[in-house]
């Protein structure tokens, strides 16, 4: 099922393994973030031309993924929707109670979550962890143009592990597929066939009801 979803499936042990290599992941982003964006503000404060600086110093030791791939949405002031401010806090908040269920401590994690919780209290949580709000921390957010776009991974999420189901259904139990359905269900069997049409449709016949309501009032 996993395959039909991703060319890469890693097994790392047991019940949990991946879990924790998620944790180890968002505590590695903070600090790659902190770190690139704050570089980049200072940057911006010595009036270099940010597009050649983060081509040479991408280059070289200090280049990361998201120095490259981040690294125009800094040149043309423009931070599209990512990974939700909100959320990464709430990770970060989980790896440092797993750090400290180990006895250890997270520094870089712990300095980073006091600036997470002051740009959400300023109302930034549903901002993306990359855009100028937060360059003054080294971190970085800007609400999306429209809210439709807001939900797009999680719900592009279920999606894929839809599609990924249908196919494994398609290749094992065709069967399923072929039974006669019910006769009370035929009416879904209509919608499911022509649902990219019917949702097409109902955009102008929405504006259009909204429209007549309006000009009646």
């Amino acid at each position: 099922l996993q395959r039909a979803m991703g060319s890469r499936v890693v097994h790392k042990g047991p019940v949990g393994a991946g879990q924790a290599t998620k944790a180890v992941n968002q505590v590695a982003c903070a600090g790659i973030a902190q770190a690139v964006t704050e570089a980049v503000s200072f940057a911006r404060a010595l009036g270099l031309p940010l597009e050649k600086v983060l081509e040479v110093v991408g280059s070289g030791a200090a280049g990361s993924w998201f120095m490259t791939q981040r690294g125009k949405n800094f040149i043309g002031d423009h931070y599209p929707p990512g990974f939700k401010l909100a959320l990464h806090l709430k990770d970060l908040r989980i790896c440092h109670d797993m750090a400290r269920a180990l006895g250890g401590k997270l520094p870089l994690s712990d300095a980073t979550i006091p600036h997470y919780e002051a740009l959400v209290q300023q109302g930034h949580g549903d901002e993306d962890i990359d855009t100028r709000w937060t360059n003054w921390v080294g971190l970085v957010t800007r609400k999306p143009v429209t809210e439709d776009f807001a939900p797009v991974l999680p719900w592009l999420g279920v999606m894929w592990w839809g599609l990924a189901s249908g196919r494994w259904i398609l290749s094992h139990h065709r069967d399923w597929f072929e039974a006669a359905l019910p006769r009370g269900l035929n009416g879904l069997a209509l919608l499911g066939r022509w649902s990219l049409s019917f949702y097409m449709l109902h955009q102008p016949v929405l504006i259009g009801i909204l429209l007549l309501v309006m000009a009646v009032r």
